[in-house]
């Protein structure tokens, strides 16, 4: 039996935690944005891939470091 990859590994984790997320936005569209913005600092902060983070955000990843550049900085620091 094959040993899941990295990416595999992080993308059902982060599936996970998106839906979860989600679920406390309550429909509104900052919320959800605020929502969004903490998900992908908490997954930088874990480390993820920024192509899994990109995957379950639905978005192509040049999108996400275009929406997400402040967050993307504080990785860098």
């Amino acid at each position: 039996m094959r040993e899941p990859s990295q990416a595999h590994f992080f993308a059902e984790r982060l599936d996970a935690l998106a839906t979860a997320l989600a679920a406390t936005a309550g429909g509104s569209v900052d919320r959800a944005q605020e929502s969004d913005r903490r998900f992908v600092a908490a997954m930088l902060a874990l480390n993820a891939p920024t192509s899994s983070i990109a995957m379950v955000l639905k978005v192509p990843e040049p999108q996400l470091f275009a929406e997400f550049a402040n967050e993307l900085a504080m990785r860098c620091k």
